[in-house]
């Protein structure tokens, strides 16, 4: 299953909404989600009509996980249960949370945070959080999930693999140039 663009509606639309930047955006299905400092633009018909939130700024990234929508936003992490159209705040892993990757392995979530070699669990969709690796020998800046695996990718030293579930780490560089 791969990624499915927006259709050229909803790129068009988005770039007609006041010409403003955008960064990040969110696809999934009919759903998209942009943001810029200031709102979130959401449209739930790929682009035809959309809705602005002017009380949600300043958002950084989008994640989806566990049948959540998550929002990092630069002094808290936001939830919602209704692919945004409320947002309350989830728990945070750490106290100066910035939200590196999160993938879920549809029991729990995992996280990195920036700047930070730590993995995270949370068994309740992001509630509460444990830490289960500390200080790695490197710095996850993306991670994906497959059925029994989890790969993490740091932009220095390539490609690692968990096999159980983020507890240990080995390279996986095998035929990558790092």
């Amino acid at each position: 299953m791969g990624f499915t663009y927006p259709p050229m509606t909803a790129i068009l639309g988005l770039l007609n909404l006041k010409k403003k930047i955008f960064k990040p955006l969110f696809v999934k299905g009919n759903l998209i989600l942009a943001a810029n400092n200031q709102e979130i633009y959401r449209s739930s018909d790929n682009g035809t009509n959309w809705t602005i939130d002017k009380h949600i700024i300043a958002i950084s990234k989008f994640a989806e996980c566990g049948g959540f929508l998550f929002a990092k936003r630069v002094d808290k992490l936001l939830r919602s249960t209704d692919e945004g159209l409320t947002w309350d705040t989830a728990k945070v892993p750490v106290k100066h949370f910035d939200l590196e990757s999160m993938i879920d392995d549809g029991k729990n979530l995992y996280s990195t945070i920036r700047y930070s070699s730590s993995f995270f669990i949370s068994a309740n969709k992001g509630a509460d959080w444990t830490i289960i690796k500390k200080e790695q020998d490197f710095y996850a800046q993306t991670l994906l999930a497959s059925d029994k695996y989890f790969f993490a990718i740091d932009n220095h030293r390539g490609v690692f693999i968990s096999l159980n579930k983020g507890n240990d780490w080995i390279p996986f560089n095998y035929g990558l140039v790092t």
